[in-house]
């Protein structure tokens, strides 16, 4: 019995045998003993010599080296049954088939495994790869850069076999709702639909101005317009309503009428707040300032801007006078509460300080035909987007911080109104002559998207939805179209850190 504390020998192993002796003899004994066994042993040639390709001491586990091997290559090797037929006489001419398939393994080759530049490559020169890296080795630090062949390989690639691009996302091309709308002025230089925050789509048809409930699918009537009297002022029989807009809070709606009224209106308490005659002509065009929801600006036929102060009885008016001819869009900046485009029916767009309203602070006057499209990008302040008419047709993206064009795409159609969604990056922008259809573009290149073109006439208001999904477009086709386009922005779960989840103990 063994004492305690002490273990028992391990049982013994067999030898290993060192199988890169030249000699006969080994662990297990001599060749006479093995033969004995019945193992027949050649005894070595005494005048034979032999030497190890190796002359590094090996280790235990193995390494290859590739070194001047065409990796490149043998990686994109095929079996017979899945790669293109190779011709079968050494002279025999490639089809055009084959050829594009070279081509294109040059190309794949290039672009993932970083090739060497033409001067490191070995090989033949009719190899479509050019050949391989002198010394190119797996795991290596070094950087390459593709090879000229491959890069006049990608150039001359027909359209069948350029490398398939990035999908854009799917848009539906069909609209979901279609609501009529009799007597919608078909007049470019109006603005008559708009859809509020509290999800009210409004639009002016002839005298009367409706409300459509996103919500529950109700029609409701603002009031009735075109009587004697409106507030304090006279209002001409049969003055129509020529634009409308509402404000940041959904709360407050105001509307313009061809005789020059300007007329705001309380929506929660249905009532109308002021009306007054300030214009000599009709007005055209609206905007509410973002920051201070007692400002608004209105644009006239009668060449003017006016700024409008509505919390004293006075209502205070500033005038812009710098247009020659009548102005058609207006546009508060959302960034900045002191910063006013508008565009005119003279070709020109000027960006306007509100401190400084003795001249415009930017003219933008690259437009060839009336601009009465425009819209600032809410993810980037100072982004400016103008569309123009049909001797332009030019949609353009600016940088009012210096002036710069960002982008500029022709649309070979008039451009009657532009939308920038609340959620991602894009554009909508709604055409007349003589497309007439709405086209979704990528900003800030301008790439198109997609196109909606199941119109009779032409597209000439554009508003989007207070969830920023969906959008709505009135054609002189008397229909407005209600489109799912734009993603939805998930709401952001409330942090655990917040102020409301911190509580003192």
């Amino acid at each position: 019995m063994e004492p305690k504390g002490f273990m028992s020998p391990p049982p013994k192993q067999k030898p290993i045998v060192n199988l890169m002796r030249g000699s006969g003899q080994d662990l297990f004994g001599t060749p006479e003993n093995l033969s004995e066994k019945g193992i027949n042993i050649q005894a070595p040639n005494p005048n034979k010599t032999f030497s190890s390709p190796f002359k590094e001491t090996l280790s235990d586990r193995f390494i290859p080296f590739r070194s001047g091997t065409k990796v490149a290559k043998n990686l994109f090797d095929l079996p017979p049954e899945f790669s293109t037929p190779q011709p079968t006489r050494k002279n025999e001419p490639m089809t055009p088939e084959e050829q594009n398939h070279l081509k294109y393994n040059s190309l794949l080759t290039a672009g993932l495994l970083e090739l060497a530049s033409e001067n490191q490559m070995v090989g033949d020169e009719n190899d479509p790869l050019g050949g391989a890296p002198k010394s190119y080795k797996l795991l290596t630090y070094h950087r390459f850069e593709p090879t000229t062949n491959a890069m006049s390989a990608l150039e001359e690639l027909p359209p069948t076999g350029q490398l398939p691009k990035t999908l854009a996302r799917p848009i539906n091309k069909v609209p979901f709702k279609v609501l009529d709308a009799p007597d919608l002025k078909d007049d470019f230089y109006l603005n008559l639909m708009d859809w509020s925050k509290t999800n009210f789509l409004t639009v002016a048809l002839g005298n009367s101005i409706y409300l459509w409930s996103g919500d529950t699918g109700k029609v409701e009537r603002l009031g009735h317009h075109g009587g004697p009297r409106h507030g304090r002022y006279p209002v001409p029989e049969g003055s129509e309503c020529t634009a409308l807009k509402w404000d940041s809070s959904g709360k407050t709606i105001a509307t313009g009428r061809s005789s020059g009224v300007l007329e705001i209106w309380d929506m929660e308490r249905c009532q109308l707040l002021l009306s007054e005659p300030r214009h000599r002509a009709r007005v055209g065009c609206i905007a509410w300032n973002n920051f201070h929801p007692h400002i608004l600006a209105t644009g006239s036929r009668d060449n003017t801007v006016k700024i409008w102060d509505i919390r004293t009885s006075e209502r205070r008016v500033q005038e812009l006078v710098d247009h020659k001819l009548e102005v058609c869009g207006l546009s508060f900046a959302p960034h900045d509460a002191t910063r006013l485009a508008s565009g005119g029916n003279d070709n020109k767009v000027y960006v306007w300080n509100m401190t400084k309203p003795n001249e415009p602070e930017l003219r933008l006057g690259d437009h060839s035909a009336a601009v009465k499209a425009l819209a600032w990008s809410p993810h980037q302040s100072g982004v400016l987007a103008t569309g123009s008419g049909t001797r332009d047709t030019g949609l353009r993206l600016w940088n009012t911080i210096n002036g710069a064009l960002i982008s500029e795409v022709k649309t070979n159609s008039q451009i009657c109104s532009i939308a920038f969604s609340h959620t991602v990056n894009e554009i909508a922008t709604a055409h007349g002559y003589s497309q007439n259809d709405v086209v979704i573009w990528k900003a800030p290149n301008l790439q198109k998207m997609a196109v909606f073109d199941c119109f009779e006439a032409r597209v000439l208001y554009l508003a989007v939805s207070p969830n920023g999904q969906y959008l709505a477009s009135g054609a002189a086709d008397q229909t407005i179209k209600l489109w799912d386009v734009f993603p939805v922005k998930e709401p952001i779960a409330p942090s655990i850190l917040s102020a409301s989840n911190l509580v003192l103990r």
